[in-house]
């Protein structure tokens, strides 16, 4: 009898330590399998376990539970694969941490907090038990269904942008207002009344497409695998059950069998693609907003403000490439607005010089015709006897170009030195003066004496002849605009920067120029204006040309050009304008 009660206890202890290992043994082997591990690994990768402060490198032998952080650095990226068959692939510069990895309910549930970068997972397919896919950011919560590739990314401040990618599924973007800016040429009258050209912006408002984003943060890092087949299957394939359809496999075809003569399939699919909608929700501020994100869609949330209503995926690259380009366009106006303001101010001042000399030109128009009523008789001066000096060295005078605007005389001064010995000079003077009948501006020179062959300077009033220069240096050195008289000779002192050279081919050729303009925007090209006569000096107008872009240390140079028919016009004032 005890034998029997023994065996029963131990047989009741057995069937109970079976029944126990039957509950707890399948909990115990669900806990160790829900996990994840990294598919995929490209650079950096780190990984740190739930709780520590330490941060390790990853390895395919990794294996993450939850509260595990990962972290990919610049130029990295990794993949994550979860227990239940769905992956989330992490871009660069990205952080998350698993919050839940379990199953309840008949469902899987995979919840991840994302604090930077661009994430993208595929949920798995719809099996026996299905998954409930969760991101959570500083803004927002978005939650994702089976068979869908769902697309986060996390600002520096927070703000989060969800995308629903699906294959087959693309959205056009509405076009974008953008502010441009537009120009028109008003002329202002300058120096001797000639018009100077002053560029005046106006801003006005466009719609147009805005291009695709190329940046890094702003593409899909995987080609979802979800949708292509029931997109792009023909009808009659639906309708033959030979494509995948979204949903119950087998209710789908009883569906479309069944209405097949009542209702087109593409309407049945529409009605189910509901069940592939994101749903997104703020989690911060005074109100809390829930929104469906169908697929091509996206939304935003900034932290405190309930989602954006979805559009198509590029909308929110678009509106922020359109501000952009309006903000460019506002900055690129005020530049071109005060730049308008410096041209108009300089050719005020050069209109006021102008009026004053006129002035001038008309008491030297007086002096020039009491000088045509009386002719100038210049007797020649007498000549010295020889002189012994101490033998030191003879000097040699510099000339200095000093234009005289003599309307109505040209003057051709001959100069013949006479050497005697190695230290006894003797110059003898010769001036010979011509009246004439047409106003010409006459530069007159005090030339080098130098103990050689007589030489023969002619000094000319215009730049009209064969041969004659002129130039004209411009100022100030920088700044929007520069502006110099017309004169004959060369540049003064030698000075080449900032000097227009300008020389005559001859009447009926034209002439050409020269010229280095400093203080310029480095690669920018300055435009000059010069006032031009015919051959016969009555004034014709003006001619703008484009200098070359400047160099590192803001100089510009204009190229040798030939210009027929016209020649620089003495007295005329050359604008310089430096963009």
């Amino acid at each position: 009898m005890e034998r029997s009660r023994s065996g029963r206890r131990i047989s009741g202890l057995a069937l109970a330590a079976l029944l126990i290992a039957n509950l707890i043994l399948p909990a115990l082997l669900t806990a160790q399998a829900l996990e994840a591990t990294f598919a995929d690994l490209k650079g950096e990768v780190q990984w740190a376990a739930a709780g520590s402060t330490q941060w390790e490198t990853a390895s395919a032998n990794t294996v993450l539970h939850t509260g595990d952080r990962v972290r990919t650095t610049a130029n990295s990226s990794a993949r994550l694969a979860f227990y239940e068959g769905s992956t989330t692939d992490l871009e660069a510069v990205t952080g998350v941490r698993i919050d839940a990895l379990q199953q309840a309910d008949n469902e899987n549930q995979i919840k991840l907090t994302q604090t930077a970068g661009v994430t993208q997972a595929q949920v798995q397919e719809p099996a026996a038990t299905t998954t409930r896919y969760q991101v959570e950011t500083p803004a927002s919560v978005a939650s994702a269904p089976p068979s869908t590739c769902p697309w986060v990314r996390v600002g520096a401040d927070g703000t989060t942008l969800v995308r629903n990618y699906r294959a087959g599924v693309r959205l056009a973007v509405a076009p974008q207002q953008v502010q441009q800016v537009v120009y028109s040429v008003a002329f202002v009258p300058g120096w001797g009344g000639i018009p100077i050209p002053v560029r005046i912006p106006q801003v006005i408002t466009v719609t147009q497409e805005m291009p695709a984003p190329t940046t890094a943060d702003e593409q899909p890092l995987i080609n979802c695998r979800f949708g292509t087949a029931a997109a792009n299957a023909p009808d009659s394939e639906l309708l033959a059950g030979d494509a995948p359809l979204i949903g119950d496999l087998q209710v789908g075809r009883l569906m479309l069998a069944s209405l097949q003569d009542q209702l087109s399939p593409s309407r049945v699919i529409g009605q189910l693609s509901s069940s592939q909608d994101l749903i997104v929700t703020n989690t911060s501020g005074a109100r809390t907003e829930t929104v469906s994100v169908p697929p091509g869609s996206e939304t935003q949330v900034i932290p405190g403000q309930p989602p954006s209503p979805p559009a198509a995926i590029g909308t929110f690259a678009a509106q922020a490439a359109a501000q952009a380009a309006s903000a460019a366009a506002q900055q690129a106006a005020q530049a071109a607005a005060a730049q308008a303001g410096q041209t108009a101010q300089a050719a005020a001042a050069g209109a006021s010089m102008s009026a004053a000399a006129a002035a001038a030109q008309t008491a030297f128009n007086q002096i020039a015709s009491l000088a045509n009523a009386n002719p100038l008789s210049v007797p020649p001066s007498p000549t010295r006897g020889p002189a012994t000096v101490a033998p030191v060295s003879t000097p040699t005078p510099t000339a200095t170009r000093m234009p005289v605007l003599l309307p109505t005389t040209s003057i051709t001064v001959t100069i013949t030195p006479t050497v005697t010995g190695t230290t006894t000079l003797s110059p003898t003077f010769t001036p010979t003066v011509t009246s004439t009948a047409t106003p010409t501006p006459t530069a007159t020179s005090t030339p080098t004496i130098t103990p050689t062959a007589t030489p023969t300077v002619i000094v000319t009033g215009d730049c009209i002849p064969a041969g004659a220069a002129c130039a004209a240096s411009v100022s100030p050195p920088a700044g929007p605009t520069a502006s110099g008289p017309i004169v004959p000779g060369l540049c003064p002192g030698g000075v080449l920067d900032n000097c227009i050279r300008l020389q005559s081919i001859g009447p009926g050729f034209g002439y050409q120029f020269q010229a280095i303009i400093t203080g310029v925007t480095v690669g920018a090209a300055p435009s000059i204006t010069i006032p031009v006569v015919n051959a016969t000096g009555t004034p014709s107008g003006s001619q703008g040309f484009l200098c070359g872009p400047a160099d590192a240390l803001g100089r510009s140079t204009c190229n040798i050009q030939s210009i027929t028919g016209v020649f620089p016009q003495v007295g005329g004032i050359v604008v310089v304008t430096r963009p």
